[in-house]
């Protein structure tokens, strides 16, 4: 998972040297009733790295997400799950911006894509939302300027090893 990263955050042509602050986003229903579920794969993936890293995840003061933080190389990522359902994942992302006063210069969100192959993985800039209705939430909260910059992994299939 880290060497993805690290080979994503290397794309972003005009990152600027001072600041590689990074958003790594897991969407997911926190909810009971979707545990084990392919909607909560992008949670269950960072969760499994925040754990095999040694991360602690801290509720944030706005209540609508968890954050961690890691350093790949010289990039700085914030590492969030929100603490909403997945088609409103933008409230949260809208909190995050509000509280968290940085300048992030890429974004990435994890989610599921019913569409893909069982244990397939898709990466791609931001085009669209693809009927995806979390992607779709988070496309109306990123601030204008990072839509450039903002790209989505999707999975199918269930989160093993990061």
């Amino acid at each position: 998972m880290a060497n993805l990263l690290k080979k994503l955050l290397r794309k972003t042509p005009q990152m600027s040297l001072e600041n590689k602050k990074a958003l790594v986003v897991g969407l997911w229903n926190p909810q009971e009733k979707y545990s084990k579920t392919r909607h909560n794969i992008g949670a269950d993936i960072l969760s499994h790295f925040a754990e095999k890293n040694k991360l602690n995840f801290k509720v944030d003061k706005s209540g609508s997400f968890k954050i961690t933080n890691y350093q790949i190389d010289e990039f700085q990522l914030d590492i969030v799950l929100p603490l909403v359902s997945m088609n409103n994942s933008g409230d949260a992302l809208k909190s995050y911006f509000r509280y968290i006063n940085v300048n992030i210069e890429k974004i990435l969100i994890v989610h599921d894509d019913i569409d893909l192959a069982f244990g397939r993985l898709r990466i791609k800039n931001a085009t669209s939302d693809g009927g995806h209705n979390g992607i779709k939430s988070a496309d109306h909260r990123i601030p204008t300027r990072l839509r450039d910059y903002c790209c989505s992994a999707a999975w199918h299939g269930r989160c093993r090893a990061a």
